[in-house]
């Protein structure tokens, strides 16, 4: 996946490797994408527990609330 080759690339600094990664991991098993969960990802580091969506599915998910 390209999301993959990116933190491994060089060239490249992220802000968080490990906060990509888990996101990456999150997306391939859940039914949210990529960024849906380097949004919660980002929020469980900076001590939040939910993220406010209105996507449906999401709202199956941990971490994901309604507003």
């Amino acid at each position: 996946m390209v999301v993959r080759q990116l933190t491994e690339a060089e060239e490249l600094v992220l802000e968080s490797t490990e906060r990509v990664v888990r996101a990456l991991r999150a997306s391939q098993r859940g039914k949210g994408g990529f960024a849906d969960y380097l949004i919660a990802s980002r929020a469980h580091d900076a001590a939040r527990s939910t993220v406010l969506t209105f996507d449906r599915v999401l709202l199956a998910e941990p971490g994901f609330d309604s507003p």
